[in-house]
């Protein structure tokens, strides 16, 4: 069984984890939006997103950054990524 100081490094490290990855693909560190709620709801859309990448299955051998940028070029990509059905 874990001791809870070992409990605590391990959930430590993996919200740092997480902080890097949206670092990397979003470029979190970059954003300059401080007032109001606007930060916190741009922090939301991007958790958001992030899992929605994490969880494709049509590109799994590209980076998140990669399909950020393909869902962000192909509208069709991005609906799949949503799970809603184009309309015609």
């Amino acid at each position: 069984m874990r001791s809870g100081l070992c409990i605590t490094r391990w959930v430590h490290w993996g919200i740092e984890a997480m902080y890097c990855v949206l670092d990397v693909t979003f470029r979190e560190d970059h954003c300059r939006v401080k007032k109001g709620h606007a930060a916190r709801n741009l922090s939301a859309i991007r958790k958001f997103t992030l899992s929605a990448l994490r969880k494709d299955t049509l590109h799994p051998e590209r980076s998140l950054r990669r399909r950020r940028k393909l869902a962000d070029r192909r509208p069709d990509y991005r609906v799949s990524l949503l799970g809603l059905t184009p309309q015609l």
